[in-house]
């Protein structure tokens, strides 16, 4: 299982080999199951999961999405709401 932090220090060949690495291990994966003799199943999902990590990561680098500044944004918005809801929930006790 590849950690998106690992994946993320790859270049894009390196990931698009990857890519194919992966659909062909779960091409692999999909046969030994269909024919009865894959015992860790999971491993199916696991591989799937893997490759959309590598997908989404070469999708952030194509429309040029810094995740950095995203989880900056998200954690601002959510202390705003969070204040929102206080100042909401101290006027209505004050009344």
């Amino acid at each position: 299982m590849y950690k998106i932090e690992e994946l993320r220090k790859k270049n894009d060949l390196e990931l698009l080999k990857l890519v194919s690495e992966l659909k062909g291990k779960l091409m692999a994966l999909r046969f030994e199951n269909a024919t009865g003799q894959l015992n860790e199943t999971h491993l199916v999902k696991q591989t799937k999961k893997d490759i959309a990590k590598v997908f989404t990561i070469l999708n952030e680098r194509k429309h040029n999405i810094n995740i950095e500044e995203k989880n900056l944004d998200h954690k601002k918005e959510t202390k705003t709401k969070v204040s929102e809801k206080n100042l909401n929930k101290n006027k209505g006790e004050t009344k």
